[in-house]
């Protein structure tokens, strides 16, 4: 299990308030900046090979090992810091099961959140494949993937699970249906 180090984003609490914003829907009276430039910036952290330094999150949660990434704290997120997210995202089944939670809501899906929720898994799938993939067949991932088809990334998620499926010999993932 990996353990929250000052500054560092390998901690799954700050993994899991990345993940939420990705994938929770805000309320209806938020600002702006938690409604629009929160999930975008998580998103960008998840994906990122290379994340800008200094990216800014600067929204205040009660939790004490939030998500804040900011200039005057000083606090940079460099290249190695991604591999260790991923790392924490893999080893902790409940970060995992939060993500693809996502998929479980009713259609249709909030339109920029099956964005960045797409973006994520896709980037997961490109980095480790196979591991993805497992996480994805455990959890039934494309019957649910299917279900959401009117969101465009959905699509595009679900084509990419069937070409990385193909490409590593992972054909199960696929089965829609209990054999």
């Amino acid at each position: 299990m990996l353990h929250c180090v000052h500054g560092s984003l390998a901690c799954p609490e700050q993994v899991e308030a990345l993940i939420d914003y990705v994938v929770t829907e805000p309320p209806e009276d938020s600002e702006g900046k938690v409604k629009f430039i929160y999930p975008y910036k998580s998103s960008e952290v998840l994906t990122s090979q290379r994340p800008s330094r200094g990216t800014a999150l600067a929204h205040q949660t009660a939790d004490a090992c939030a998500v804040k990434l900011t200039r005057a704290h000083g606090m940079q997120v460099l290249a190695a810091d991604v591999a260790a997210v991923y790392d924490c995202m893999f080893a902790n089944e409940h970060l995992l099961d939060k993500l693809f939670a996502f998929l479980e809501r009713e259609a249709p899906l909030n339109t920029l959140l099956a964005g960045y929720f797409g973006k994520v898994v896709s980037t997961m799938l490109s980095r480790r494949p196979v591991e993805t993939l497992q996480v994805m067949e455990k959890r039934n991932v494309v019957p649910q993937l299917l279900s959401h088809l009117g969101a465009y990334s959905i699509l595009e998620l679900l084509l990419k699970v069937r070409i990385d499926a193909r490409a590593t010999g992972r054909l199960r993932v696929l089965r829609v249906c209990g054999d």
